[in-house]
């Protein structure tokens, strides 16, 4: 695990190098991938286009060390920011994932940590930010490859 929270913790130095993070989800996302897979925890990228019906992209990462991991660490970019207009959604996500209990929390290991333990339940919640109208009618195991499960 240690080995894990490193290469999330490398990633995220060098995101601090920038003032917004706003548009490196998929460099972000593709230097974890690498760098996990490179350690043998294995890992996919996921875009929020290929997951909903959405008109923008975000890309983010599941890895299995043990259990599944949801990778985010563009994520604080969907907080409510004074003077930035809402494009893409009727809500920012941010404040939609905060609205559960179980919400909270993966906003708060997302934004700190930049990863969260999940499950199927955690999984649907942080889709249901983008789009609070998605079903989500897959399972982590349906959606991962088969060198992941």
């Amino acid at each position: 695990m240690n080995d894990f929270v490193s290469v999330i913790n490398n990633v995220k130095e060098e995101l601090s190098l920038v003032n917004d993070s706003d548009g490196l989800c998929y460099y972000a996302s593709n230097n974890v991938s690498f760098d996990l897979d490179s350690i043998n925890i294995p890992s996919s990228i996921f875009n929020i286009r290929d997951m909903m019906v959405a008109n923008y992209d975000h890309y983010f990462v599941i890895a299995k060390a043990d259990e599944y991991y949801l990778i985010d660490l563009t994520f604080e970019q969907f907080d409510k920011k004074d003077g930035y207009e809402l494009r893409f959604f009727e809500n920012w996500p941010a404040l939609e994932l905060q609205s559960s209990l179980e919400g909270k929390n993966l906003y708060t290991n997302l934004v700190s940590a930049g990863y969260s333990l999940v499950n199927n339940d955690a999984l649907s919640l942080y889709l249901k930010s983008f789009n609070p109208e998605f079903e989500c009618f897959f399972t982590l195991e349906d959606i991962m490859p088969s060198k992941v499960r």
